[in-house]
């Protein structure tokens, strides 16, 4: 296992162990970002989900480090576990660099990412797709009929944020 997916092992889930050291060691040293993805395939769910954790912190500083690993991240976006994909959605409302085919991709992911069990996926999806909506003014109606569909979500902190982000885009 190389030294820096090393570093994210351990622990559960539920906690960021290293990602924050690791996202500052590869933000300062950008050829790093090479080895971290190696993470997306790793047979242990916590370095995969520290991988997504890490990557989100480094999209919060410079999304453009991220932006021509997309087809990585794709690969990631597949990953069922909730803390992965809420990552995902957090890096995809970021990225402002895609073709039209990525972005179609993008949108497809976190439209079906609106459907999983956990509330943050749902949450962070709504607030990724209101990024792109913002950003892309040809898909907003598209994007706007996708985010008031979660108006009767069985979750009221999911009811609450549609209704935040529906008057934001208006």
């Amino acid at each position: 296992m190389p030294g820096l997916l090393k570093k994210l092992a351990g622990g559960d889930l539920r906690s960021e162990g290293n990602a924050e050291k690791v996202a500052k060691e590869i933000i300062k040293n950008p050829k790093l970002i090479k080895e971290l993805l190696e993470g997306i395939k790793s047979k242990e769910e916590v370095i995969r989900g520290r991988v997504a954790m890490t990557l989100e912190i480094i999209s919060r500083e410079n999304v453009k480090l991220l932006e021509k690993y997309l087809p990585q991240l794709f690969e990631l976006s597949k990953e069922i576990i909730p803390q992965v994909r809420w990552h995902v959605a957090d890096i995809f409302g970021r990225v402002e660099k895609y073709s039209k085919e990525e972005l179609k991709r993008i949108i497809s992911t976190l439209s079906d990412y609106l459907k999983d069990k956990s509330m943050i996926v749902r949450v962070e999806t709504l607030e990724a797709l209101s990024n792109i909506a913002q950003r892309e003014k040809e898909l907003k109606r598209e994007i706007i009929s996708k985010i008031e569909a979660l108006r009767k979500d069985k979750n009221i902190n999911v009811r609450k944020r549609v209704e935040r982000i529906i008057e934001r885009l208006k």
